[in-house]
């Protein structure tokens, strides 16, 4: 609940969030975040997690993440994909 509040409050550009999270998984801060509205709810989302199962993939791309990263993994990818987010998102808002 405090990372809800502190993205409620302060909305970041991207958030990356894991899936296995003590007391409010990830899945369900994402629904929560989404649902927020304003800034914090137009956020875009990497989950960067070990579970690596497809059906947890998909779950997590239908529930509103922008992408999905399995666990182990490349520090040059994930930063390729945070950079391409970010375009996408600058270009969506016409800056």
């Amino acid at each position: 609940t405090s990372a809800l509040k502190a993205l409620t409050d302060n909305p970041a550009d991207l958030g990356v969030f894991d899936i296995k999270m003590p007391g409010m998984d990830g899945m369900e801060l994402l629904r929560r975040v989404r649902e927020s509205g304003g800034p914090a709810g137009a956020m875009p989302v990497i989950f960067l997690t070990s579970k690596d199962d497809e059906l947890d993939e998909a779950l997590g791309l239908a529930m509103g993440a922008d992408d999905y990263i399995a666990k182990p993994f490349s520090q040059r990818l994930l930063i390729a994909r945070i950079r391409a987010i970010l375009r996408r998102t600058e270009m969506a808002r016409g800056t």
